[in-house]
């Protein structure tokens, strides 16, 4: 990997590899990444099999925001598709189907039903990125097909490749370390992060303009790349952008993310305005009843987990915040209904008091509360806490 600045007349202050920067620097100078850091990897080497035969795609990555990120309008076309944006929504033809999202969105429409990325696809100076593992589920899901990610060209015949990668791989896939390893990490916990609200749905409001769908979202960020940084587990967002999402899509998204654990962001508030401190929920057995089919697993078995992991956040947040805690509570929650893996509804603080309003808007603050996060989530998955200094969304 090399790291570089590109600057507005596209000069390098790092040398890399000619073969890794020639296509990278391109797209990162056509889609306007200019006076800012960008990370370059090797390219993206990718094998889609048809009937017909083998196709293949060869795209530079490029960091976007900490996390590696492709054109997805170059995928497409390499692999004899197109890629094309009308009214917001964006369409890729491929093998004779069409699959469609619109941008700002997870949810994308096919052949071959509906499903959801992990990441909405965006439009930069006229180029389509996409989230690198989620190209792999972008093909695999919308058109049905087989594709993989294999060695270079050069070093293709040694077979040196990957095995298609599962559904559960294909969200798992960032945690490659890179596109030259050539080796599936192993798998690991996947720690759903739901940023409470969002969207029209302002949720709690603050004297001073403090809104709960805000700072859940920054916070929600700051996680996942402090769970990210862990090396340990792989962190999905059911939303990273200000969309407002129903319950209903969020329990779905969480099923298809495949989770080990579910946390989900709010802020508090009281008529009071001296309430303050973090408080923890818990789905109370009420909240399973009616739960459909889809949600398997035993029920009393993921309370239990539930309620560890609530008393494993509740210790790590008085350290790493110093808050006070408001303790841990069992409620009916609309959101753990239909979802069959453990999970924690985590009120930061309350938004009514005006010290604390004021906290929960400091970078400082919110990263400390996305450490005691981090802390607990290992504590409860056996794995011993690093101390490492809190991530900051950017």
């Amino acid at each position: 990997m090399g790291c570089m600045m590109l600057t507005s007349a596209g000069s390098l202050s790092h040398r890399a590899p000619c073969s890794v920067l020639i296509g990278a620097c391109a797209l990162a100078v056509a889609i306007g990444w200019t006076e800012r850091a960008v990370c370059v990897t090797q390219p993206v080497h990718i094998e889609v099999a048809l009937a017909d035969g083998t196709r293949s795609a060869s795209v530079a990555t490029v960091d976007r925001d900490g996390a590696p990120w492709i054109s997805l309008s170059a995928v497409a076309k390499q692999l004899g598709g197109d890629c094309r944006v009308d009214s917001g929504r964006i369409y890729v033809d491929f093998a004779g189907s069409t699959a469609w999202t619109n941008l700002g969105s997870v949810e994308v429409d096919g052949p071959a039903g509906r499903f959801a990325l992990a990441a909405p696809p965006v439009r930069e100076n006229g180029e389509i990125l996409i989230a690198r593992h989620d190209v792999f589920v972008f093909f695999s899901r919308a058109f049905r097909v087989s594709i993989r990610q294999v060695a270079a060209p050069a070093q293709a015949s040694t077979g040196d490749v990957l095995e298609p990668l599962s559904d559960e791989e294909l969200l798992r896939e960032e945690a490659i370390p890179s596109a030259s390893s050539l080796e599936a990490a192993p798998a690991m916990p996947v720690i759903v992060i739901d940023a409470g609200h969002g969207g029209t749905d302002m949720g709690a409001e603050g004297t001073q303009g403090a809104r709960e769908k805000d700072i859940a979202l920054i916070v929600a960020k700051t996680l996942e790349a402090s769970l990210r940084a862990t090396q340990r587990v792989v962190p999905a967002l059911l939303r990273s952008k200000d969309v407002e999402l129903a319950p209903q899509a969020r329990a779905r998204l969480a099923r298809e993310a495949k989770g080990t654990l579910l946390i989900s962001l709010h802020v508090g508030a009281s008529y009071d305005p001296a309430a303050a401190g973090f408080e923890l929920f818990v789905a109370s057995p009420s909240s399973a009843e009616g739960v459909s089919s889809g949600a398997t697993g035993d029920r009393r078995a993921r309370t239990e987990a539930s309620l560890s992991l609530a008393r494993a956040l509740d210790a790590a947040l008085q350290r790493a915040t110093g808050s006070a805690s408001r303790g841990v509570r069992s409620v009916p929650l609309q959101l753990f209904q239909t979802v069959d893996m453990p999970g924690v509804l985590v009120e930061m603080g309350c938004v009514s008091s005006p010290a604390e309003e004021t906290a929960l808007q400091a970078r400082e603050f919110q990263a400390a509360v996305a450490a005691g996060v981090v802390e607990g989530i290992l504590t409860h998955l056996g794995m011993t806490p690093a101390s490492p200094s809190p991530e900051t969304a950017p």
